[in-house]
């Protein structure tokens, strides 16, 4: 099955991310293409977040979009 580049990534935030204290729209990850599904932060599940959730240290993100798209926006994925 062809996906055309799309898939899905966890994205561990790590301290030297640009992405820490921005909300999810001021990140400009969904203007690029990435769509945040899931913000896994301290055993806690945050399913569809909304735009004004800040990203921060430790969380783990869980995206879809192209993935060439994701690996230029977002620095430490892991497929």
């Amino acid at each position: 099955m062809s996906t055309g580049g799309y898939g899905v990534s966890i994205i561990d935030i790590e301290k030297d991310s640009p992405l820490i204290d921005k909300t999810l729209l001021g990140s400009g990850l969904r203007k690029d293409g990435v769509l945040v599904l899931v913000i896994e932060r301290k055993g806690n599940a945050l399913a569809s977040p909304e735009a004004d959730t800040r990203i921060r240290v430790s969380d783990t993100l869980v995206c879809f979009g192209r993935l060439e798209d994701i690996r230029k926006k977002i620095s430490g994925f892991k497929e």
